[in-house]
């Protein structure tokens, strides 16, 4: 992360799994006090007012709280109720330290070292059958910290060995985070009228609030925001993405996403646009809709409606936080992976499981040229895909680790990032026959690849489905007969080596156009309908130029609202 919000003033935390049961967290802040900022913090305020009134110690506590930051944020603040008083560990010596951290980020530590507050979810691994008191308190005697915020309270048949657990756990401090939900809940109560524990509970955070901060941060760059952008819609869809895991960092965490987008595009205007933020725009058809009416494609339309579904699960049980969502594409040039990979994204978007982040990477994107750039660049890949898809196209250059540089580093760092961010997608695309020696490269792809998708060649019927259906997007109509003669030919290319499925029909489109533009020039007309001539002279074309050089890949642009350019 770059110096460009360090004026904005707000708590800031990062999550470093630890293992399983526990979660540290660190907090990132500016290098003045929040307590500058031109922004209240609500819920630092809720908790104010219960210390302003309260008369008892405030060692014993549940913070109730929809956010899971949130509710870490005031538990620091606890500590001493005062600002966070961070000490600075500069850019530069974090990278000596860890070079592949993928936050690249400035790292606040809370002082004094031994007052450190670690996250403890009271989970257990599936291993254990029957876990009891002595296996939750084996887990807290493992944290050094002393103090804790317990989190995991689910209402199931361990509770009752949870909460004992944690009452007999001897340290000083003990926060709990539950929800507005659990409130209700019996187990709360007894913990306040029996044991002492004091409740704050933290109001819901205005809208108003994480606009501001959208306003600040903003204001900290050279950038404006378009006509067609508004802030809270970027703010709501961060929301639906992370759930109980939203904070003011994912804003800043999507502009920063925002700008580097137009770097890369080396664009030299200093207004975001509503793509930057990988927002769909709602006025057009959805993402589904547009999958489901493509031709084919049948295995890849029920892999989106159950990883969309698994997505959510995953949100709601987090008990599943260690399932791998990670797939193979595999199939000849021009069946749809990358279409399909990008439709994708913004479906879980459409959803709210993911932000529609897409980042595709070839072989360049990935191997670097000395020893060091390749871990950096694959960190910087899933940095830039947070909460989103990465696509790696072509991936069988993987299997080309005789040939110099450094792939076996390459595939060693994808491992262990698929490991470490789950909420990055990795699609690899490649051919069928690759797969299997792919999957041998590294004894942690078999565990971290959920599913291979066959992407097969299109059938003779869909083929001419996939040609009238982009007749059709760009609002021209078949006269009767035209539709005969281009199957024969497509037909007759089918069997060619080489064939490129949909790129093929793509380019017979194209060359339709050209010879049915040309037609109302000369005739002076206007008309939509594209004629048997038009479909004969457009093929006649192409046979003349095939001893051109071979085309690879294409971008074929749907007619109308928005022009939707897409990679077949």
């Amino acid at each position: 992360m770059s110096n460009l919000f360090a004026k904005i003033c707000y708590p800031k935390l990062k999550r470093i799994a630890k293992n399983e049961s526990v979660v540290t967290y660190e907090i990132h802040s500016a290098e003045n006090s929040m307590t500058n900022s031109d922004i209240t913090i609500p819920y630092l305020k809720d908790v104010d007012c219960v210390v302003e009134n309260s008369r008892d110690s405030l060692e014993k506590v549940i913070l109730v709280a929809d956010s899971e930051p949130i509710a870490a944020k005031c538990a620091y603040y606890l500590l001493e109720n005062e600002p966070l008083i961070m000490a600075h560990r500069e850019l530069n010596e974090m990278e000596e330290s860890d070079p592949y951290d993928i936050y690249n980020d400035f790292v606040y530590e809370y002082e004094p070292d031994d007052s450190s507050l670690k996250m403890i979810k009271m989970t257990t691994n599936d291993e254990v059958k029957d876990p009891s008191v002595n296996v939750f308190l084996k887990i807290l005697n493992g944290v050094n910290a002393e103090t804790v915020l317990y989190e995991g309270f689910e209402p199931d048949k361990e509770l009752g060995e949870k909460i004992e657990a944690v009452l007999a756990d001897e340290r000083n401090r003990k926060y709990i985070w539950i929800t507005p939900k659990q409130l209700t809940d019996s187990w709360v109560n007894t913990l306040r009228t029996e044991f002492g524990f004091a409740l704050i509970q933290i109001n819901d955070v205005p809208n108003e609030y994480y606009e501001k901060i959208f306003a600040s941060l903003l204001q900290e760059t050279e950038y404006d925001l378009g006509e067609d952008v508004i802030a809270w819609d970027i703010v709501n869809l961060l929301m639906k993405q992370f759930g109980n895991g939203f904070a003011e960092e994912k804003i800043e965490w999507m502009l920063e996403q925002a700008i580097h987008k137009k770097v890369q595009r080396g664009e030299k205007d200093f207004v975001l646009k509503l793509e930057d933020f990988s927002i769909n725009n709602h006025s057009e058809r959805s993402a589904l809709e547009r999958l489901n009416e493509m031709p084919g494609l049948s295995e890849m339309k029920n892999v989106v409606l159950e990883q969309t579904a698994l997505q959510k699960e995953f949100k709601r049980n987090s008990k599943l936080k260690n399932n791998h969502s990670h797939m193979i594409f595999y199939g000849n040039p021009g069946t749809g992976k990358t279409t399909c990979a990008r439709l994708m994204a913004e479906i879980m978007a459409d959803y709210g499981v993911k932000n529609a982040t897409f980042v595709e990477a070839t072989r360049n994107d990935i191997i670097g040229q000395h020893v060091g750039s390749t871990a950096k660049k694959v960190s910087d890949l899933f940095e830039r895909a947070r909460g989103g898809i990465l696509f790696v196209d072509e991936a069988g250059f993987f299997l080309n680790t005789g040939a110099g540089g450094y792939v076996t580093e390459a595939i060693k760092e994808f491992v262990r990032f698929m490991e470490n961010c789950p909420d990055v997608m990795v699609i690899f695309a490649m051919y069928e026959k690759e797969t299997e020696a792919f999957m041998k490269l590294d004894e942690g792809l078999t565990s971290r690849i959920s599913r291979m998708v066959d992407f097969r060649d299109y059938t003779q019927s869909e083929l001419q489905e996939i040609f009238k259906f982009m007749v059709k997007s760009n609002g021209y109509r078949l006269e009767k007969g035209a539709i005969n003669m281009f199957s024969d030919y497509i037909y007759s290319k089918k069997h060619d080596r080489g064939f490129g499925n949909a790129r093929d029909v793509r380019k017979v489109f194209e060359a339709i156009v050209v010879q049915h533009s040309v037609r109302l020039l000369k005739s002076n007309a206007k008309t939509e309908i594209v004629t048997t001539e038009d479909v004969r002279a457009g093929i006649d074309r192409l046979k003349k130029n095939t001893k051109c050089k071979k085309e690879y890949g294409f971008q074929y642009s749907f007619g109308g609202a928005g022009n939707l350019a897409v990679q077949i």
